[in-house]
């Protein structure tokens, strides 16, 4: 058996290795910052089969803490204290008006290992943030008259039969409130974007989802409660509604994406996130881990070891509930075009439908979820001179905020998201709500 070690595509060991026998690497002076030791096997002699088999990280150099300088911004400052308070290494914050000005400052690393400054063009895994995408896709679709949001989830996706009793009652407008009982693992079945030679990343955006893999996915489903009783919110909701979007628009769900949503916009450069730190897009951050432990990678990655929890996900296969990679001022720019500039991505109806109070809610105050958005509205439908609406986006070592407020359009992106992560964005929340008020 031949045993390779590589970093950064370099080969740094090779060696013949017998059954049985153990080996010790010494490891050359590697630069600073996150890097992989992919670990891979040769066996076999006449046809010999080559795979990527663990992956080791090794962080190179001491975290630069994040100190911030008052910059006299109430926004800025507010978010730079918070970043400081809970030792996190960067950001950007953008903020944008309903004339479509916007502004944007970076805060701190994008790599504090490495000691590289944020810059506002560096980009991030959007996570949840990238519901509102999806929402809007649907609604593109109803517009259309290619689906309606009473259409049951069974129909729209011609479930066998042993799928359809537990989807029983649940229709499109069930996933997109987070109140549809069912819950499912998209993440099982889910073939690797990954090249088992050396883990480059090999994302199939014009690939829709195969029939194979929404079964396996299907096959995880149980319910809890009836559709409509109860908010539950279940990120892979959004997985499902990216597979109705395939078979209804007849495209792959990051192609109708793409040219429906950003090209109009003039969003160019939005892609999907990336798996691995040295198979990332020039542009993107290192996202740090902070206090969250390490994991084991997920199967589809098809190796073995534990990572940091930031890259334990094989982020494409997340698409419609969260895969997108992006920049803070595109995230402002999108939301914008909700409501306030032309072209807009839905109708003021189909908007109005997205955002009025339907439905299960969290709790009986004046905000509840709407249609892939958190939103604050005291009469609970129409779209009112003070109306809020806002979505947190959170995986391991990275978080964000999209929110309009007063008129006001926010997208924070943050490098890292603590083990306390609903008290972070609590008070991500409230000291943003303070800061705009001001």
């Amino acid at each position: 058996m031949i045993v390779f070690v590589r970093c950064q595509n370099k080969l740094l060991v090779e060696v013949d290795l017998s059954t049985g026998q153990s080996l010790t690497i010494e490891l050359p002076d590697l630069p600073p910052g996150q890097q992989v030791i992919r670990l891979a096997c040769r066996i076999g002699q006449e046809h010999p089969i080559e795979a990527v088999t663990h992956l080791i990280y090794l962080r190179v150099g001491e975290i630069a803490p994040f100190i911030h300088r008052k910059m006299d911004d109430p926004v800025i400052d507010a978010v730079g204290n918070l970043l400081q308070k809970w030792e996190l290494p960067g950001a950007v914050l953008a903020s944008g008006t309903e004339g479509g000005e916007i502004e944007t400052q970076a805060l701190g690393w994008c790599d504090a290992a490495a000691g590289l400054e944020m810059s506002a063009h560096h980009r991030f895994r959007a996570a949840s943030l990238g519901k509102v995408i999806t929402t809007a896709s649907i609604y593109q679709l109803l517009e259309q008259g290619k689906l309606s949001l009473d259409l049951s989830v069974s129909d729209a996706l011609d479930m066998a039969a042993r799928h359809r009793d537990i989807f029983d009652g649940v229709r499109i407008s069930h996933l997109l409130r987070m109140s549809c009982g069912v819950r499912v693992d998209s993440a099982v079945g889910a073939p690797s974007p990954l090249d088992p030679l050396d883990m480059s990343e090999r994302p199939k955006l014009h690939q829709k989802t195969s029939e194979g893999w929404l079964n396996s996915v299907l096959d995880t489903a149980t319910r809890h409660f009836d559709p409509g009783d109860k908010f539950d919110y279940h990120t892979d909701n959004y997985w499902l509604l990216g597979r109705i979007i395939e078979r209804y628009s007849g495209q792959s769900y990051a192609d109708y994406v793409i040219q429906n949503v950003f090209d109009p916009l003039g969003l160019t450069d939005i892609r999907m996130a990336t798996t691995l730190p040295d198979g990332r897009h020039h542009d993107e951050v290192i996202y740090h881990e902070g206090d969250c432990p390490p994991e084991p990678p997920q199967s589809a990655m098809g190796a073995k070891g534990m990572v940091p929890a930031p890259y334990q996900r094989v982020m494409p296969i997340r698409d419609a509930m969260g895969g997108w990679l992006v920049t803070a001022e595109e995230m402002v720019k999108l939301n914008q075009h909700l409501l306030d500039l032309t072209p807009a991505l839905i109708s003021t109806g189909s908007l109005e439908s997205m955002l009025a109070r339907k439905g299960a809610a969290p709790m009986p105050t004046e905000w509840y979820y709407g249609d892939g958005l958190f939103v604050q509205n005291p009469v609970g439908q129409g779209l009112p001179p003070h109306l809020t609406w806002w979505h947190f986006g959170l995986v391991p070592g990275c978080s964000g905020l999209l929110a309009r407020i007063k008129g006001h359009h926010i997208a924070l992106l943050v490098n890292g998201a603590p083990v306390k992560q609903n008290i972070f964005l609590a008070s991500l929340w409230r000291v943003i709500l303070k800061a705009v008020g001001k």
